[in-house]
């Protein structure tokens, strides 16, 4: 199957987009950072619980000190997840930025050849062209509108659904390389089991 599309700036930034927000490890690393802020804000709590009773002093009940300090940390903890995202939209900002700027990076942009075939996938454009087996790509994964093709960790390669006539044929095109990838990767997996054992 063979597509041409236009890349855009918006494309670049889908794809950034979705990395930060999909399923590879820089979602990881961004769940890992929320997860120890998580934690700060849950030992805000406890200090918020331990300032409410210094500010209220030991004659207050119980129960107003601790409502005085899960006010406070709860009031951390909703602070710091606006922070946080907020943030992700301004480190996708960064990465987009970074990306297009430049170099060999506003390469990425402009008209843009793909095939696809039970032997791999191959991309091309007035700069360079790639290919890649199906065997030696790490993933694919879809989003809100483009799929992506992961060669690696952190390099991908975006096909979005504008790209296509209509629904129908993003569809054929998602499912066959899908399929085309989960049978290298089962193969791959087999030949490894044979040479092992």
């Amino acid at each position: 199957m063979e597509i041409q599309f236009t890349r855009t700036p918006e494309d670049v930034r889908a794809l950034i987009d979705h990395m930060y927000r999909g399923k590879g490890p820089t979602r990881k690393r961004l769940m890992t950072l929320i997860t120890v802020r998580s934690i700060e804000s849950a030992l805000a709590v406890l200090v918020g619980v331990v300032l409410g009773t210094a500010l209220l002093g030991v004659e207050a009940s119980i129960w107003v000190v601790i409502g005085v300090g899960l006010l406070l940390g709860l009031g951390w903890a909703v602070f710091y997840l606006v922070v946080q995202l907020l943030s992700i939209s301004n480190w996708v900002n960064r990465d987009t930025k970074a990306a297009l700027s430049g170099g060999h990076n506003r390469n990425t942009l402009g008209p843009i050849r793909v095939v696809s075939d039970a032997d791999g996938i191959r991309w091309s454009s007035s700069f360079g062209s790639s290919s890649i087996v199906w065997a030696g790509v790490e993933r694919v994964e879809r989003g809100p509108s483009a799929f992506y093709i992961f060669l690696n960790a952190s390099t991908a390669m975006d096909i979005p659904r504008r790209a296509f006539p209509d629904d129908a044929s993003y569809e054929e095109f998602f499912a066959q390389a899908t399929e085309f990838f989960q049978t290298a990767q089962a193969e791959y997996d087999e030949r490894v089991a044979h040479a092992g054992g």
